[in-house]
């Protein structure tokens, strides 16, 4: 199997969306020639080519969610749910779980937004290391590696940003237990 072919089944199994997944991979063989041509490079021949593709995959994966996040209206969001949840002929893809109180959803939205909002606040690097740490998962050496930065660096960045999301959080109304 190609690395295309690989990078491409990676992006539609996070992406779900056939354009999309073409598109992050077209991206990642971009930047990975470019990144060969100018020898201005994060490979060093120290893993496989296709852990480093997929590295750079998984960013352009993570930027294309943050585009959509940001181009994305509420009427979007709810169209992209449905498509989601149900199949072409209209039937549940995954039976849903119990449903919140109206109450519990409004205020769960608006939680949500509220974390977007105080995210996109917080300075770089810190919203650069809390995302891929709580969002995207991604392990403390390779943001490490990818930022520039010391472990202790990442450790204190990382406990400034939750520190400065909790106030953010509570000046939208979002105390320590959560509710508005």
């Amino acid at each position: 199997m190609s690395h295309a072919d690989i990078l491409y089944a990676f992006a539609m199994a996070r992406l779900r969306d056939s354009a999309l997944a073409e598109e992050a991979v077209q991206e990642t063989l971009l930047a990975a020639l470019t990144a060969q041509q100018s020898r201005h490079t994060d490979f060093r021949g120290e893993s496989a080519v296709r852990t480093w593709l997929t590295g750079i995959l998984k960013h352009k994966v993570i930027d294309l969610f943050r585009r959509q996040a940001q181009a994305r209206t509420a009427g979007d969001l709810q169209e992209t749910l449905e498509q989601a949840q149900f199949d072409a002929n209209g039937h549940w893809r995954l039976k849903p779980g119990e449903w919140p109180t109206p109450e519990a959803a409004v205020e769960q939205r608006e939680m949500g937004r509220a974390l977007s909002r105080c995210i996109g606040a917080l300075p770089n690097p810190a919203a650069s290391v809390f995302s891929f740490t709580e969002l995207d998962g991604i392990p403390q050496q390779e943001i490490c590696n990818k930022l520039g930065i010391s472990p202790t660096n990442y450790r204190v960045i990382l406990y400034r940003a939750r520190l400065a999301l909790r106030r953010c959080m509570e000046q939208h109304g979002f105390g320590l237990n959560g509710e508005p």
